[in-house]
């Protein structure tokens, strides 16, 4: 009996690089990428490559030459009656977002292969250990040392002590070095560039 169902995916296109950049991408960041489907353009992804990432058990695809995808940063907006700026209604959306999924709080360490989803804003007041997952779909704030992989689509992301791990910050994964001076940080983008400012 045929059995389907619906799933929402969120990709990494790789447009551009050399089979070396794209290997040692692939294994700096393999971790975070499994959450992700990887969509190589044409002519990137070779026997190499795609051993590799069997070998990380990560899922990809290569576009389609005759119908390449097209990537734009947003959706055009459908009529409103109402004038409203782009700004304004992607305020009211979050508002709605933000009333639908309060802050979730956590007050203890997460152990080694937990992985915590939230649909909304976060607070760990605890040590994130290596091997645990966190994601927010909303701001994300951790108050103890960082070891694990976070992953956050919220505004900003703050961390108090980060010692290794990977983070992925509004679809981008952040270098590791820029973190690892033990200095609490805060993450966010301007101007569609991410900002690390110390606090």
């Amino acid at each position: 009996m045929l059995e389907a169902r619906q799933k929402n995916l969120r990709a990494f296109v790789i447009s551009q690089g050399t089979e070396e950049e794209i290997i040692k991408y692939i294994e700096q960041n393999y971790i975070l990428l499994r959450s992700f489907l990887l969509v190589f353009s044409v002519g990137l992804l070779n026997e190499t490559i795609k051993k590799i990432l069997c070998k990380r058990e990560l899922n990809f695809i290569e576009e389609n030459p005759k119908s390449p995808l097209k990537i734009s940063n947003s959706k055009p907006m459908a009529d409103v009656a109402v004038k409203e700026t782009k700004e304004e209604a992607q305020e009211q959306m979050q508002t709605k977002a933000q009333e639908n999924h309060k802050t979730k709080i956590i007050s203890r360490t997460i152990r080694s292969g937990e992985e915590i989803i939230s649909l909304g804003d976060l607070s760990v007041f605890g040590q994130v250990n290596s091997g645990a997952f966190l994601q927010s779909e909303g701001n994300l704030q951790i108050f103890g040392v960082s070891m694990g992989d976070i992953l956050c689509n919220g505004d900003y992301l703050i961390l108090s002590a980060f010692e290794g791990g990977n983070v992925i910050f509004g679809g981008e994964i952040i270098d590791r070095e820029k973190l690892l001076d033990k200095k609490a940080k805060k993450i966010y983008k301007k101007d569609e560039k991410i900002m690390i400012e110390e606090l």
